[in-house]
């Protein structure tokens, strides 16, 4: 393993609120012993999935994925939206935002696209919080007001100045108060990042011996990876995999 690289937290984990995430390298090296001991070599993990043409599927995934059992509700979401488009004769796995938003018209609006497509899940357990299907909607009005259509732009905006993209993220409901959902999308697309759920968070917690925030884990996830020399998303795909099948 390579030596630890001093000051790691501080000087490349920020929060989509500017604060910057403090840490402990030992932390690393307790994720790291983990890592060793229950996944074994990197080129045994596997590769994450994700949608290198569709930004309308990384949007139904990022934002349906938090808080619900992915197996069970989002993978037939995902399922049900690529029928649906099929059978309109499209190709889901290459939409755009806009292509979404005319599904939403051609079903008559969020409550028709959640009966048809979707799920009733609410973007929290507050009464009356909006339905997740208003959420994707939003974002994908988001994204074409941003003048962004693919994936590959996206990842741009997240790596080039238009910060504003992210800041108008975090209006949405559902996505006001964690950054979780805004670096899942960014994963999706393809930016090298930690979605910090409760997978993640419970294999960190296990690993330090303690409970963790989400930033902290993301932090944790992304120093472990720098010092084994394998991407970000490829270290919490493995982690999110073996503590989901724990």
């Amino acid at each position: 393993m390579r030596p630890l690289q001093g000051g790691y937290f501080l000087s490349t984990c920020a929060t989509w609120t500017g604060e910057l995430v403090p840490g402990d390298d030992q932390d690393i090296v307790r994720l790291l012993a983990q890592v060793d001991r229950e996944l074994g070599p990197p080129h045994t993990w596997g590769k994450p999935d994700g949608y290198p043409d569709s930004l309308a599927m990384c949007l139904i995934d990022a934002i349906w994925s938090l808080g619900l059992r992915y197996k069970i509700v989002v993978v037939p979401l995902l399922n049900r939206y690529r029928e649906y488009r099929r059978a309109e004769g499209a190709d889901p796995d290459r939409d755009s935002p806009l292509d979404l938003l005319g599904v939403y018209e051609r079903l008559g609006g969020a409550e028709a696209f959640a009966g048809r497509i979707g799920t009733r899940n609410r973007t929290s357990t507050t009464p009356g919080a909006p339905l997740k299907a208003a959420s994707v909607q939003q974002a994908a009005q988001l994204m074409v007001d941003s003048g962004l259509k693919t994936p590959a732009d996206l990842v741009a905006a997240v790596q080039g100045p238009h910060w504003s993209v992210e800041s108008k993220w975090h209006t949405i409901p559902g996505q006001r108060s964690s950054d979780t959902g805004w670096r899942y999308l960014q994963m999706l697309a393809g930016v090298d990042q930690v979605k910090p759920d409760r997978m993640i968070l419970r294999a960190v917690g296990r690993a330090l011996g303690r409970r963790v925030w989400a930033q902290y884990a993301a932090a944790v996830v992304m120093g472990a990876a720098a010092q084994l020399g394998v991407r970000a998303v490829q270290l919490d795909y493995a982690l999110w995999s073996h503590e989901s099948s724990r």
